[in-house]
């Protein structure tokens, strides 16, 4: 036990990294720890990155601030962090770092000459809006704050956006119920009931990055749920390994400062991975989650507005998705009591999962989940400019009416012009890449069985389309977090890749939609070789 002890305590020591006296870092708040150093990025060619270490060679540091003119010549920092190295130096001179990054989080879309395509339109949008500015002549907004207009981008998203909405928009209504009792509250009519009616009443809100996406819709779904008289149904269902957005002050089962948290939550059963007991079998274990899911509805359908759901899940669970079946069975249960259900796809969505013409997991040409509202983000902006957003299936007239709109929103939520050229964009060139996604989803099934064999059954993968991941099979956090940050440690300097690092103990892939196969397969080479260093370091450690 006391070895035990001593090696845990040796590999977070390892795991938390050396010297983190990087002048630019220790001021920074942001993803990593203060103090900590991460990459700085010269150039981008897809998933190829070169970015520049600056500490040693394992640890990616800061490089001095740019001469002011020449910023793509900015030198790396001295050995001790604190200033531009001398010339001549062997710091100065410290060899730039070339990696694969497969991570990313599900932000870029496309790159190279496809990037390039999605994103011109925009860019000589502003050239002509730079020549007009310079003579003192009327120009095309590039951004404009919400109270005083829209841009004219808004509109040609908008239509964009309609040609991928998740519902059907056509049903024989000939044998349909007319009314049906969904509990003491309420009875919904005919043309609110079923959601395939094309009374084109859907409606989207704009914001800037995905947890505001998901507040937003949210907000929406709660305020529908009051103008159709559920007015006690105040609170929102979790998953119970939920992520959606930063945990301080977001949704999600994570809970680091309750004072911020918010207190309306409460949290259904799943079946991520960690749920499953031993020796229980698939059908075992999914039959389980739906008694108690059903045990959950019968307790609290009551005072439940809007229930939220990752169809496939992102860090929380690093890309597990979801049973097919068993979600779209537990959608139906919670709609059927009065709850409204929000499938939060801004990692999954815009065709990454792989698994139909669809863009939305949800789609009816995919999962045909019919939730009552679908989140967007990261990626519709090209990976270039934030956007995100949500989509409600009906209730525009209802809020209208009532002279209503989204509480949540953000001075330039919808607001820039380049975003909104590039979401059109997006969503115009998407349908085309779908096939490749899912020839790629072939791919890395293929990659993550050998990463699993490599890790010597001390990780579990899981993914689809081209978002997969995997995790340390150890029941203790602390020790998947350790074997992760030494897993980390074999992917920098001679490793050359980078997926997304998780804090349940795993990591992600999430490259561009355009990645090609021979890309996929180096970065699966150069993985699977960071595993099994990982395997021999951590062997006996974890399980």
């Amino acid at each position: 036990m006391r070895n035990g002890r001593q090696q845990l305590r040796r590999l977070l020591s390892s795991a938390a990294g050396g010297d983190a006296s990087s002048a630019v870092h220790k001021h920074v708040a942001g993803r990593l720890a203060l103090g900590r150093p991460s990459p700085t990025t010269l150039s981008v060619n897809g998933i190829h990155h070169v970015r520049h270490t600056a500490i040693d060679e394992t640890i990616p540091g800061a490089l001095a601030p740019p001469v002011p003119g020449a910023w793509t010549f900015a030198r790396p920092l001295d050995q001790l962090g604190r200033a531009p190295a001398k010339r001549g130096t062997a710091a100065s001179t410290r060899p730039q770092e070339h990696t694969m990054v497969v991570g990313g989080a599900c932000s870029a879309v496309f790159s190279g000459k496809n990037l390039h395509r999605v994103l011109l339109p925009g860019y000589e949008l502003e050239v002509r809006a730079m020549e007009a500015l310079a003579k003192g002549e009327p120009a095309p907004p590039l951004s404009i704050h919400t109270s005083a207009g829209s841009p004219p981008a808004l509109g040609g998203f908008v239509q964009a956006l309609k040609e991928h909405l998740p519902w059907p928009g056509l049903v024989d209504t000939t044998n349909l119920n007319p009314r049906r009792d969904l509990g003491p509250e309420r009875h919904v009519a005919l043309g609110e009931e079923y959601d395939d009616l094309p009374d084109n009443d859907w409606f989207v809100s704009l914001q800037v990055e995905g947890a505001s996406a998901v507040w937003a819709a949210v907000d929406l779904l709660m305020q529908l749920q009051s103008v159709r008289g559920r007015t006690n149904a105040r609170k929102i269902a979790v998953g119970q390994f939920s992520y959606h957005g930063p945990p301080a002050t977001s949704l999600g089962a994570g809970n680091p400062m309750p004072s911020l948290k918010p207190r309306a939550q409460l949290q259904f059963p799943v079946p991520a991975l960690f749920s499953k007991n031993d020796l229980e079998s698939d059908e075992e274990f999914h039959a389980r989650i739906s008694s108690e899911q059903d045990a959950f509805l019968d307790e609290h359908a009551h005072e439940i507005g809007v229930l939220l759901v990752e169809p496939q899940w992102g860090s929380s669970v690093a890309a597990q998705p979801w049973p097919k079946e068993l979600l779209k069975s537990f959608i139906e249960r919670a709609q059927s009591r009065g709850i409204l259900v929000c499938c939060d796809e801004i990692m999954c969505g815009l065709g990454r999962h792989g698994q139909g013409p669809g863009l939305f997991l949800s789609d009816h040409r995919n999962w045909d989940l019919r939730p009552d509202a679908v989140t967007f983000g990261k990626a519709i902006g090209g990976g270039v400019y934030p956007m995100s957003g949500c989509i409600v299936r009906r209730g525009a007239r209802a809020l209208g009416a009532e002279g209503r709109s989204v509480l949540q929103s953000h001075t330039y939520s919808g607001a820039s012009t380049r975003a909104l050229m590039a979401g059109q964009a997006v969503l115009e060139e998407l349908p085309a890449w779908l096939s490749h996604v899912q020839e790629m989803g072939i791919v890395c099934k293929e990659i993550f069985r050998d990463v699993e064999l490599a890790s010597g059954g001390a990780v579990t993968c899981q993914g689809q389309g081209l978002m997969w991941g995997g995790i340390f099979d150890d029941p203790n956090t602390q020790r998947r977090q350790a074997a992760a940050a030494i897993l980390k440690r074999h992917c920098v300097g001679d490793g050359g890749v980078w997926p997304y690092f998780v804090p349940v103990g795993g990591f992600m892939i999430t490259p561009p939609m355009d990645t090609t196969e021979a890309d996929l397969r180096e970065m699966g080479r150069r993985l699977v070789m960071a595993m099994a260093a990982t395997a021999d370091e951590t062997q006996g450690f974890t399980g």
